[in-house]
Protein backbone atom coordinates (compact mmCIF):
# COMPACT_ATOMS: atom_id res chain seq x y z
CA UNK A 1 0.00 0.00 0.00
CA UNK A 2 1.23 3.47 -0.81
CA UNK A 3 0.78 6.47 1.44
CA UNK A 4 -1.50 7.96 -1.24
CA UNK A 5 -3.70 4.83 -1.29
CA UNK A 6 -3.92 4.88 2.49
CA UNK A 7 -5.04 8.52 2.38
CA UNK A 8 -7.36 8.11 -0.62
CA UNK A 9 -9.21 5.17 0.94
CA UNK A 10 -8.97 6.31 4.59
CA UNK A 11 -7.43 2.99 5.58
CA UNK A 12 -6.61 2.07 9.17
CA UNK A 13 -2.95 1.97 10.17
CA UNK A 14 -1.02 0.36 13.00
CA UNK A 15 2.54 0.60 14.21
CA UNK A 16 4.88 -2.10 12.91
CA UNK A 17 5.17 -5.13 15.18
CA UNK A 18 8.34 -5.22 17.23
CA UNK A 19 8.77 -8.87 16.24
CA UNK A 20 8.77 -8.02 12.50
CA UNK A 21 12.40 -7.71 11.41
CA UNK A 22 11.79 -7.11 7.71
CA UNK A 23 13.31 -3.97 6.24
CA UNK A 24 10.80 -1.17 6.69
CA UNK A 25 11.27 2.59 6.74
CA UNK A 26 7.72 3.70 7.60
CA UNK A 27 6.13 4.46 10.93
CA UNK A 28 2.86 2.62 10.35
CA UNK A 29 1.52 -0.40 8.50
CA UNK A 30 -1.68 -1.06 6.59
CA UNK A 31 -3.11 -4.34 5.41
CA UNK A 32 -4.06 -4.60 1.73
CA UNK A 33 -7.09 -6.59 2.86
CA UNK A 34 -8.46 -3.37 4.38
CA UNK A 35 -9.48 -2.35 0.86
CA UNK A 36 -12.77 -3.58 -0.59
CA UNK A 37 -12.07 -6.54 -2.93
CA UNK A 38 -13.14 -4.66 -6.07
CA UNK A 39 -10.83 -1.73 -5.26
CA UNK A 40 -7.90 -4.05 -4.53
CA UNK A 41 -8.56 -5.95 -7.78
CA UNK A 42 -8.60 -2.68 -9.75
CA UNK A 43 -5.29 -1.57 -8.21
CA UNK A 44 -3.66 -4.91 -9.03
CA UNK A 45 -5.08 -4.94 -12.57
CA UNK A 46 -3.82 -1.40 -13.22
CA UNK A 47 -0.36 -2.30 -11.90
CA UNK A 48 -0.18 -5.38 -14.14
CA UNK A 49 -1.53 -3.76 -17.29
CA UNK A 50 0.82 -0.79 -16.93
CA UNK A 51 3.71 -3.21 -17.55
CA UNK A 52 2.08 -5.04 -20.48
CA UNK A 53 3.64 -4.72 -23.92
CA UNK A 54 0.63 -4.15 -26.19
CA UNK A 55 2.54 -5.29 -29.31
CA UNK A 56 3.34 -8.62 -27.68
CA UNK A 57 -0.26 -8.96 -26.49
CA UNK A 58 -1.63 -8.24 -29.98
CA UNK A 59 0.71 -10.83 -31.52
CA UNK A 60 -0.28 -13.38 -28.89
CA UNK A 61 -4.00 -12.81 -29.46
CA UNK A 62 -3.53 -13.14 -33.23
CA UNK A 63 -1.62 -16.40 -32.76
CA UNK A 64 -4.40 -17.66 -30.50
CA UNK A 65 -6.99 -16.93 -33.23
CA UNK A 66 -4.84 -18.76 -35.82
CA UNK A 67 -4.50 -21.79 -33.54
CA UNK A 68 -8.26 -21.84 -32.87
CA UNK A 69 -8.99 -21.73 -36.61
CA UNK A 70 -6.47 -24.53 -37.26
CA UNK A 71 -7.94 -26.67 -34.50
CA UNK A 72 -11.49 -26.08 -35.75
CA UNK A 73 -10.43 -27.01 -39.29
CA UNK A 74 -8.74 -30.17 -38.01
CA UNK A 75 -11.79 -31.20 -35.98
CA UNK A 76 -14.14 -30.43 -38.87
CA UNK A 77 -11.97 -32.55 -41.18
CA UNK A 78 -12.14 -35.48 -38.76
CA UNK A 79 -15.89 -35.13 -38.51
CA UNK A 80 -16.27 -34.98 -42.32
CA UNK A 81 -14.08 -38.08 -42.70
CA UNK A 82 -16.37 -40.02 -40.39
CA UNK A 83 -13.93 -40.01 -37.49
CA UNK A 84 -16.26 -38.09 -35.27
CA UNK A 85 -15.33 -35.47 -32.75
CA UNK A 86 -14.11 -36.81 -29.41
CA UNK A 87 -16.35 -36.00 -26.47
Amino acid sequence: MTEQQITDHDLPTAPPKASDHRSFSGTSTTQAEALPPDVLAAIVKTAITSHRDMHVLAALLEREKDECRALAAFLNGRDAAGGGVPT
